[in-house]
C-alpha cells in the first residue's frame, strides 16, 4: 500500500467519523439538529435572556446594611425536622387597603462567601384581616429552598383587589434546611416585609408582634422594627440604562471639609407653591470608596421649608441636628412631616459624613426627592448651593453638577419606586425560575438523544479514529526507518572519511610549523583545518539518529571551543549538563558559538576567552569574553557590523548584547528561550562555514 493510497483513506475514514463524532462531542448539537422541542426551548431562553436585560439586576454584593431581624430556635428533637409555629403580625390603627405583600431575604457574608437568603422560611402563609373579621389568603409558599434559582430575590405577592386590613400575619411552619456541617442554629431571618396600598409602602405605620410556642432569648440582631424600617441590602432602587443612553450624572459632592461640624446647605426651588409632607435622600457613589456605604449621607441635618426663599424665612419640618442619622448604607432615607405648603426646601447638613480620622468630611447626594405622597415634585427643579457651582468630574465622562441631584436618577439608572422596582425584582425572580426550569429540559432531551445514538457514533467514531490515526502512524514510522538510515550513512562517511582526512591535514600543518615552513601559510592552513574539522564535527552531532544518542551540548561546544581556541588560554564553565535543545535550536546555537570564537581568532588579538553557558529561569544564556583589543563604537553601530551574530540570535528569538571597549576586550552575550523540539518549522541543513570564513 502506498503512501498516497494510506493518507486518502484516513482523511477519508477521519471525515467520516467527524461528522458521526462531533455531536458525541457537542452533546447539544444532536438535538439542535434533530429536535424541534429544544430548538423551541432555545428560542425561549433568548427571549427570556432579552427580558431580563432590561430588568434590574439583584446585587451580590455586600451594599452595607445588614441590618435583619433575626430569631433563633433551640436545637432541640422537635426542631430536627424543622418544623415550627411562628408568627410574626403587623397591626395597623386604620384599615390600609393593601394589595401587594414583598418579602425581602436577610444575607449573610461570612469567610465561606454570601448566603443571600440567610433565615428565609421554606414555608409560610400570608394572610390579610379586616375589622369585620373578614380574611383574606394572600399567599401560600412551600419549599421555598428548592428553587436554585432564588439568591436573595424578594418574594412579591399581588391581589386582584386591594384589601381593607388592619393586620397581616405571616405565620411560618418549616425552617430553612441548615447545610450539612455549618454551625448554624436554627433561625428565622428577614430583612423587610413591604405592605404597599398603591405606590407607598403603609408597613412603617404598623405595630409589629411575634408569636411562637419556643422563644429563647432574643439575639443581639433581634428588633422588631428592622422589619419595616425600609432599608433592604439590595441597594438604591435604580432601573437600567439602555445600551444608548449616557451613563447619569452621579449627583453633588461638597468641598471636602477638614471637621465634619461644619454647615452645608442646598436648596430645592420647585418654582412655585406645592403642597408636600416629605424628603427623600439617595446617597451616593464615589468610585474610589465605593465600598464605604453611605457615601455622603449627611449625619446631622435640618429639613426646612420657605415660601419666599428669604434666609430668615425658612421653618424646621424635619430636625436631626442632635440625634444623628445611623449609616443607611446604599439604601435611600425617607423623611415624613405633616402636610405643608412651600416654594424652596433647604437641606442644612451641620455634621457631615467622615467616617475616617484622616480622610475630609463632604456632603454628597446622588438625589433628592420632594414628595407629596409618592410624588415626586422636584424633578428637574432648581438646585441653589454656595459651593461647587461649577461641574466637577468624577470619573470618565461623568461630572458632579447640581442638576444631577434633581435628574429623577440615581448613580447608575433611573430611580424607581419602591413598588415597580421590587416588582421588577420579583419578576426576575420568576423568569430566572422558567430559564432553570427550560435549561434543565434541555440537558434531558440532549442526554435522551445522545444515549439514543451512542452505540452507532461510537463503532463509527472508533473506526475513524482507527483510521486516521493507525494510518498515518504507520506511514511516518517507516519515512522515519528510511531518514534514520540516510542519517546514520551520512555521519559514518562523514566522520570516517573526511574527519579522518582533514584530522591528518591538521596534524601536518602542526609539524611543519616546528621544522621552520613560512609561518604566515601554515598558521592559515592550520587554522582552516581546525574550523573545517569542527565544521565537520558539528555536521556529525547534528545528524546524530537521536538528540538522546548525541554527546551532550554542553560538551560539544567545549569540543569546539578546544579545536578552535587551541593556541589560547581559554576557560568554559556552565552550571548544568545539558538542555533540551531541538534540531533548530542546536544548530542555531553552535553556528552562533563558532562564528563568536571565529571572530575572536581572526580579529581580537586576545590571548585569554572564558565563556559562561547557564540557565536564568527558561533562557538559556551564553556568554562568551575576550580580553582582546576591543571593538571601536562606531565600527560597531554599522549595520553589517556582526551581522552574523545578530542574524543567529534573530533565528533563536533571542536577544544578542554586545559590551566592548577599545582596548578593553569584548563581552558578546546570547540569551534565548528554547522551543520545543517538534516546533522548528523548517528542515535541517548542514551547518555552514561563518560568514567571512575563508
Amino acid at each position: 500500500m502506498t503512501p498516497r493510497r494510506d493518507r486518502a483513506i484516513a482523511l477519508s475514514l477521519g471525515l467520516i467519523g467527524a461528522v458521526w463524532i462531533s455531536p458525541i462531542a457537542a452533546e447539544e448539537t444532536i438535538a439542535s439538529r434533530f429536535s424541534s422541542e429544544w430548538k423551541q426551548l432555545r428560542s425561549e431562553v433568548e427571549a427570556i435572556d432579552n427580558e431580563l436585560a432590561a430588568l434590574p439586576p439583584i446585587p451580590l454584593d455586600d451594599l452595607g446594611d445588614r441590618r435583619a431581624f433575626l430569631h433563633s430556635f433551640p436545637t432541640d428533637d422537635a426542631l430536627l425536622t424543622r418544623e415550627v409555629d411562628f408568627t410574626i403580625r403587623l397591626q395597623w390603627d386604620e384599615p390600609q387597603d393593601i394589595d401587594r405583600v414583598v418579602l425581602v431575604p436577610a444575607r449573610k457574608f461570612d469567610a465561606g462567601g454570601l448566603e443571600a437568603n440567610y433565615g428565609f422560611p421554606d414555608d409560610f402563609d400570608l394572610t390579610l384581616r379586616g375589622t369585620d373579621g373578614l380574611s383574606m389568603e394572600v399567599a401560600a409558599h412551600r419549599a421555598m429552598s428548592a428553587n436554585a434559582a432564588h439568591v436573595g430575590h424578594p418574594i412579591a405577592d399581588s391581589l386582584a383587589e386591594p384589601f381593607p386590613a388592619t393586620e397581616l400575619t405571616l405565620h411560618i411552619s418549616r425552617l430553612r434546611p441548615i447545610p450539612e456541617g455549618a454551625p448554624s442554629l436554627p433561625l428565622v431571618a428577614l430583612s423587610e416585609i413591604f405592605c404597599f396600598s398603591g405606590a407607598r409602602n403603609v408597613a412603617p405605620l404598623a405595630r409589629i408582634e411575634i408569636e411562637s410556642t419556643k422563644l429563647t432569648q432574643h439575639s443581639s440582631y433581634w428588633s422588631p422594627e428592622l422589619l419595616h424600617d425600609e432599608r433592604t441590602p439590595l441597594g438604591i432602587p435604580e432601573g437600567v440604562i439602555s445600551p444608548n443612553e449616557q451613563p447619569p450624572s452621579p449627583g453633588w459632592i461638597s468641598l471636602g471639609r477638614d471637621e465634619a461640624e461644619e454647615q452645608v446647605d442646598i436648596v430645592i426651588d420647585l418654582g412655585q407653591s406645592r403642597q408636600i409632607d416629605g424628603v427623600r435622600m439617595f446617597p451616593a457613589l464615589r468610585p474610589s470608596i465605593e465600598d464605604f456605604p453611605g457615601f455622603g449621607i449627611p449625619q446631622r441635618f435640618r429639613i426646612e421649608v420657605s415660601e419666599t426663599g428669604e434666609d430668615d424665612s425658612y421653618q424646621a419640618v424635619i430636625d436631626r441636628s442632635e440625634v444623628g442619622l445611623v449609616n443607611v448604607g446604599h439604601n435611600p432615607v425617607t423623611l415624613r412631616f405633616r402636610e405643608t405648603d412651600a416654594r424652596f426646601v433647604r437641606l442644612r447638613a451641620t455634621e457631615l459624613w467622615k467616617p475616617f480620622t484622616y480622610y475630609p468630611a463632604f456632603l454628597a447626594l446622588s438625589e433628592i426627592q420632594v414628595l407629596k405622597d409618592e410624588t415626586n415634585l422636584a424633578v428637574g427643579a432648581a438646585v441653589i448651593t454656595t459651593e461647587q457651582t461649577e461641574p466637577i468630574r468624577a470619573h470618565g465622562t461623568r461630572f458632579w453638577t447640581r442638576e444631577g441631584i434633581t435628574d429623577d436618577h440615581g448613580p447608575s439608572g433611573p430611580i424607581l419606586t419602591h413598588r415597580a422596582w421590587l416588582e421588577a425584582l420579583s419578576h426576575r425572580l420568576k423568569l430566572e425560575t422558567r430559564r432553570l426550569q427550560i435549561s434543565q429540559r434541555m440537558v434531558e432531551l440532549e442526554s435522551r438523544w445522545r444515549s439514543g445514538t451512542i452505540g452507532l457514533l461510537s463503532i463509527v467514531g472508533l473506526l475513524a479514529v482507527c483510521a486516521a490515526v493507525v494510518l498515518p502512524i504507520r506511514y511516518r514510522l517507516r519515512e522515519k526507518r528510511q531518514v534514520r538510515r540516510i542519517r546514520e550513512r551520512i555521519a559514518g562517511d562523514l566522520h570516517d572519511d573526511v574527519g579522518t582526512n582533514l584530522g591528518s591535514i591538521q596534524m601536518l600543518t602542526a609539524l611543519a610549523r616546528t621544522k621552520g615552513t613560512p609561518e604566515e601559510e601554515l598558521e592559515l592552513i592550520h587554522r582552516v583545518a581546525a574550523e573545517t574539522v569542527t565544521s565537520v564535527r558539528d555536521i556529525v552531532w547534528l545528524l546524530h539518529p537521536t538528540p538522546g544518542s548525541r554527546v551532550s551540548t554542553i560538551d560539544h561546544l567545549r569540543e569546539s571551543a578546544a579545536i578552535l581556541l587551541e593556541p589560547l588560554e581559554w576557560k568554559l564553565t556552565a552550571d548544568f549538563r545539558d538542555w533540551s535543545l531541538g534540531d533548530q535550536d542546536g544548530r542555531h546555537l553552535v553556528l552562533f558559538f563558532r562564528e563568536a570564537l571565529h571572530n575572536i581568532r581572526r580579529h581580537a588579538d586576545a590571548s585569554k576567552v572564558e565563556i559562561e553557558v547557564g540557565r536564568d529561569g527558561d533562557a538559556l544564556v551564553l556568554r562568551i569574553t575576550d580580553d582582546g583589543r576591543g571593538i571601536d563604537p562606531q565600527t560597531l553601530e554599522q549595520p553589517a557590523s556582526l551581522r552574523a551574530l545578530r542574524q543567529r540570535a534573530e533565528k533563536l528569538g533571542g536577544r544578542v548584547d554586545i559590551r566592548t571597549l577599545p582596548g578593553e576586550g569584548t563581552t558578546v552575550s546570547l540569551r534565548f528561550v528554547p522551543r520545543s523540539q517538534g516546533s522548528a518549522p523548517e528542515p535541517v541543513p548542514y551547518p555552514s562555514k561563518p560568514d567571512d570564513a575563508p
